[in-house]
């Protein structure tokens, strides 16, 4: 139930809670002596199997019947998926739309992450690569927006 959900609040414990980073799911794969491989075959394998039987396989990017994808679409998708007690994968829900809304420090440092690989994935050079650059303005911003809203009690309804 909700009521057991835990949530965490620190972004630097990102093994905590119910929901992880992907670096920790690693760690903690291979500190339990499991193949972290293996693990990531069964999680691609369920997101592949469920877009090709979607439907939705061919159509991405394409903005009429019969139209090819062009090669600077892409479509993101939002796959929530639990990880039983043996690390046996299983599908919630696939959101077409996933939120890029960021609750806590840990959501914020994920979804910077995600869209920091989404300018990259379209061709937007990465802060990395140069000191002062568009990709890092548009993490900083998100970043520090999500900052502030975290910080503000929610609108009264």
């Amino acid at each position: 139930s909700s009521d057991d959900y835990v949530e965490n609040r620190d972004a630097r414990v990102d093994h905590y809670g119910h929901k992880w980073s992907l670096s920790a799911l690693n760690r903690h794969c291979s500190c339990s002596g499991l193949n972290v491989s293996e693990v990531w075959g069964s999680i691609i394998d369920i997101i592949l199997k469920t877009i090709v039987a979607s439907g939705r396989f061919g159509q991405i990017g394409q903005s009429g019947v019969g139209r090819r994808a062009a090669p600077s679409c892409f479509e993101l998708f939002g796959f929530d998926i639990l990880l039983d007690s043996k690390l046996k994968p299983w599908l919630i829900e696939v959101n077409l739309s996933p939120s890029l809304v960021a609750d806590t420090p840990l959501d914020r440092k994920i979804k910077a992450h995600l869209i920091s690989d989404i300018l990259n994935l379209v061709g937007v050079p990465s802060s990395k690569s140069r000191g002062n650059s568009l990709q890092g303005y548009y993490v900083n911003t998100f970043t520090s927006t999500t900052s502030r809203l975290l910080k503000t009690p929610p609108f009264d309804m």
